[in-house]
């Protein structure tokens, strides 16, 4: 089981919403304790929703009308509170909170879901989340409608974000088509690999059967691939790759992004430097770029990636040169198959390995 780094607080009236954000967040790589999903048998239901608070590094409270009732609800926020855990509320309704929750909700950054568009609230919501979770102190402060204090982070992650799509709609508009609303090679990846079974007789043989001697195929030198582009464009690119030196962590995320969109080849050697990034989440967009350029330069550092310590750099790593499909990967990502700890991280290098099949 992941580490919990978010605790979902909410009405039992408001299972549904509470179970769909609880999964949204997993999907964004987030580690969600959620009642009654997570309590232990046998311990004792209180005991268990405290532990659970401790370790958590946030909670996120669904207020609705029902949360405002909620004996339950209102014990969760005041114990966040007291251990000094930051709060998100997500308003699922258009109502205030009860004077109960009101002295420890009102001085909390608010996400309205329940006004569209809801992918972008979602959005929020993750970054509010890796705001916390990448352990950066002056982040981790949500102020509320209430304050007076500006809300610095989120125009700074918005800025930066904007920065990056204004980018690659000026590219797309010059003839380079972006593929924004495409699958990532994570997602990808996982998705094919996901309707494999592990436990198939054959898999292994099957993969077993890609011939790990044989020599690459011939490959055209990466700087002949790069497309003539008006100074416009070279200075975009430019740009981007120098947001990559960034010292916000945002800012370097939206940048390998979007060069992953653009998919241009002097990107790569800037993005391998960024794979050693301290926040993961920067981490997984340098590897997503590589996957999506498909340069064989990425292959040997992707394959060292294989070993982090971390399942969801891991994880990305094996998708992205399932991306490449570079014969090199086969020997690290076998490994990875047969002794990485983490399901999720054998699934990928499962699908990474068929893909490297099916392009021999």
């Amino acid at each position: 089981m992941k580490p919990s780094q978010v605790f979902v607080s909410y009405s039992s009236k408001d299972r549904k919403a509470a179970y769909e954000i609880c999964a949204f967040l997993e999907k964004c790589g987030f580690g969600c304790w959620i009642a009654p999903r997570d309590s232990r048998p046998g311990e004792d239901y209180a005991e268990g929703i405290i532990n659970a608070i401790e370790k958590a590094q946030l909670l996120v409270i669904l207020l609705s009308a029902n949360a405002n009732f909620s004996f339950h609800v209102k014990n969760e926020v005041e114990r966040a509170v007291s251990k000094r855990k930051p709060i998100v509320t997500l308003r699922i309704e258009d109502v205030q909170p009860s004077k109960a929750l009101e002295l420890f909700v009102s001085s909390y950054h608010w996400i309205d879901i329940f006004v569209p568009p809801r992918e972008e609230k979602l959005h929020q919501l993750e970054q509010a989340v890796q705001c916390v979770c990448c352990a950066e102190p002056e982040a981790a402060v949500f102020p509320g409608p209430g304050s007076g204090k500006a809300k610095q982070t989120g125009i700074k992650i918005k800025s930066s974000l904007i920065f990056a799509i204004t980018v690659i709609f000026l590219l797309i508009g010059a003839g380079i088509k972006a593929g924004l609303d495409k699958k990532t090679p994570a997602r990808a990846a996982v998705s094919d690999s996901r309707s494999l079974n592990e436990d198939k007789p054959d898999l292994k043989k099957e993969i077993v059967a890609v011939n790990v001697n044989v020599e690459p195929k011939e490959r055209v030198d990466p700087v002949s691939r790069v497309v003539e582009k008006s100074p416009q464009e070279e200075a975009a690119v430019t740009q981007l790759i120098q947001q990559l030196k960034d010292e916000d962590w945002s800012t370097r995320k939206a940048a390998a992004c979007a060069l992953g969109e653009i998919k241009d080849p002097r990107a790569v050697e800037p993005l391998i430097a960024l794979l050693k990034d301290k926040y993961w989440s920067v981490q997984k967009a340098a590897v997503y770029a590589l996957g999506e350029i498909k340069d064989p330069r990425a292959v040997e550092p992707l394959i060292a990636l294989l070993k982090d310590k971390d399942w969801l750099v891991r994880e990305a790593a094996a998708c992205a040169l399932g991306e490449i499909r570079d014969v090199q990967a086969v020997p690290a990502l076998m490994v990875v198959l047969n002794s990485d700890t983490d399901k999720d991280v054998r699934m990928s290098a499962t699908g990474a390995l068929r893909k490297i099949k099916e392009e021999k």
